[in-house]
């Protein structure tokens, strides 16, 4: 079983595109999830492949997805999330 990181994109967008580009760079790509989802995507877009990454001990990264925190504090979940929208913008934000 592996012990990476699997890494699940959001919303489409220049940043996202970015990301997408240094992923790609870095990481292996049967390890980047991106559905080209639109703005305001949500992490059920990826459950199949949550639960396929978690069968291979991955841990999700996941790049602004709705639900994302949700889904880590649940018994289902644990993952890293990425995001700098909503409560987590600003400065002194987690």
């Amino acid at each position: 079983m592996s012990t990476s990181h699997a890494f699940f994109l959001g919303g489409q967008d220049l940043e996202m595109a970015v990301i997408l580009d240094l992923l790609k760079q870095h990481v292996p790509g049967e390890r980047i999830h991106d559905k080209h989802l639109s703005w305001g995507a949500r992490i059920e877009a990826y459950a199949d492949e949550l639960q396929a990454a978690r069968a291979k001990g991955q841990t999700p990264v996941l790049i602004e997805l709705g639900g994302a925190e949700e889904w880590c504090s649940s018994a289902e979940g644990h993952g890293i999330v990425v995001d700098h929208h909503d409560r987590r913008a600003g400065r002194n934000s987690p």
